[in-house]
């Protein structure tokens, strides 16, 4: 889950960069028909063509822009689908509990896939054992 949010926030990046590129293309198409409708003097017409460049060489993306319920949904899947895993891989390994838990965090939805096959389909003799619900 946690590789699939990187890619997820990668994606809103690329869809917020691609529609500033695409907006600062458009305007650099109007500005330029405007320039060709327009007699302006050379100096003007210059000045906007490189700033107009610039804006499509270099959008601005930046983080101001979001809200902050991306952040929020990230975390929350985070919390929700990563935290069980986390907990059963640290409780059921007490001898390597620190990488069992960076295993866990990585790949949740495999560590809980193999857990539930050792932990209930093979019924390994001492797998887990140490789970106690006071």
């Amino acid at each position: 889950m946690v590789l699939e949010s990187f890619s997820t926030i990668g994606s809103i990046f690329e869809n917020v960069a691609t529609e500033k590129f695409q907006n600062n293309a458009n305007n650099l198409v109007m500005n330029n028909n405007t320039m060709n409708n327009n007699t302006m003097n050379n100096n003007t017409m210059n000045n906007n063509l490189k700033k107009n460049m610039n804006l499509l060489v270099n959008p601005a993306v930046n983080i101001e822009s979001y809200t902050g319920m991306e952040l929020l949904g990230v975390v929350l899947m985070l919390i929700i689908f990563t935290l069980p895993a986390v907990v059963i891989a640290v409780r059921c390994n007490p001898k390597s509990p620190v990488l069992m838990g960076i295993v866990a965090f990585l790949f949740d939805r495999i560590y809980l896939f193999q857990h539930v096959i050792r932990k209930y389909m093979l019924k390994e003799k001492g797998y887990c054992k140490n789970i106690v619900v006071n």
